[in-house]
């Protein structure tokens, strides 16, 4: 996963920070954290090999 992937992923499911906060903190809108985070999910469900209801 991307360091800005891996960014997002963090400040919102670990840091607790919501995407609009996470946004402000990553320069991007929120609409681009919601897209790192849904990028960084899929790419942790590829590499365990599981497999994505999207």
């Amino acid at each position: 996963m991307s360091e800005r992937q891996r960014q997002a992923l963090v400040l919102v499911h670990l840091a607790g920070c919501s995407t609009a906060e996470a946004a402000a903190d990553m320069g991007v809108s929120a609409s681009t954290v919601r897209n790192l985070i849904h990028q960084a999910r899929a790419r942790l469900l590829a590499a365990t090999g599981e497999a994505s209801d999207d």
